[in-house]
């Protein structure tokens, strides 16, 4: 048996949060793996490894992902992680009307991260409890203003922590969340 959470369940047996005797019956070989934030590299590769899943269940299979495509997908930040990468890639071959996945066969709010420096963001689907379009707005939002300080600061760490009033500490830590380089 496989499982995968986001929590320390260690600490959440410590404080009576969660049965050790559960514990034990699940933590037999414990793989610790970073969010797909912390890891843009694979984006691309589980996005390819999803096409040719989803992809061939068509009457004309999807051979390949648009470059524009692509690239909002190694900026989103992934707050639901590989499940929501392959939740992602099914809609979009669900979608597609071409013979690769194109920008309009993503989601709203990946969309939405195009629209470049100055633009509001768009409302999140209304699909979703508002708790976690909330979330995946800032997550957007965060992003987004993060790199485009940085990139009008040539990089300098320093003075982007400066032009956004916060300590260089807390920038860093920000921009090691959202996975930007």
């Amino acid at each position: 048996m496989v499982s995968a959470t986001n929590r320390d369940l260690r600490e959440l047996v410590t404080k009576g949060q969660f049965r050790e005797e559960l514990f034990y019956r699940v933590n037999v070989i414990a793989i610790p793996l970073p969010p797909l934030r912390d890891r843009k590299g694979d984006v691309t590769l589980l996005a390819h490894t999803f096409l040719r899943k989803y992809g061939q269940a068509r009457e004309r299979p999807l051979r390949d992902i648009d470059p524009e495509a692509l690239r909002l997908l190694e900026a989103y930040p992934w707050p639901g992680n590989v499940r929501e990468l392959q939740n992602v890639i099914e809609r979009a071959c669900a979608l597609s009307d071409g013979e690769s996945i194109a920008i309009r066969d993503l989601p709203e709010h990946l969309r939405s991260q195009q629209a470049g420096p100055g633009a509001s963001p768009s409302v999140p689907a209304t699909d979703l409890p508002l708790k976690e379009a909330k979330a995946r707005w800032l997550h957007a939002v965060e992003a987004t203003y993060l790199t485009e300080l940085l990139k009008r600061h040539d990089g300098n760490v320093s003075q982007a922590a400066r032009a956004a009033g916060i300590d260089r500490k807390t920038f860093h830590r920000l921009i090691n969340k959202y996975g930007i380089r």
